[in-house]
């Protein structure tokens, strides 16, 4: 292979992380983490019925899988305050007059709440 035609995906990968990372940090994070911040203690406030049960079954369970439903119970909480946010941020689903792929709305919605995940596992070990 033609040394110019190499690809270092690893490299590039990292790379394009870094990017989004950056720039995201830059243009959100902060107003982002006052919103979680704000929709973490609401939720809290009132949990779903399913992070209430694991909540109370975790006590019951042995030692070694009680991490499990404590984990469980953490994303179930996060997807709730997830759910709060996403329709302030959301992407608008028009796109120059015509409607967006629902695909590509679907895709902008797992990033969305990918970043929110990372900002709420961030202030959580704070």
């Amino acid at each position: 292979m033609d040394q110019f035609m190499r690809i270092n995906l690893e490299r590039d990968i990292n790379e394009i992380t870094k990017l989004i990372k950056g720039y995201m940090t830059k243009t959100y994070i902060d107003e982002l983490t006052r919103e979680v911040s704000r929709c973490e203690d609401l939720c809290n406030n009132n949990r779903s019925k399913e992070v209430q049960l694991l909540e109370a079954l975790t006590p019951f369970l042995p030692v070694e899988k009680r991490g499990l439903f404590e984990e469980v119970g953490k994303m179930l909480r996060y997807e709730q305050v997830a759910d709060m946010i996403l329709p302030k941020i959301a992407i608008p689903h028009q796109h120059d007059g015509m409607r967006q792929d629902s695909n590509e709305q679907f895709m902008q919605e797992i990033i969305i709440k990918v970043l929110l995940f990372k900002i709420m596992n961030t202030i959580e070990k704070r």
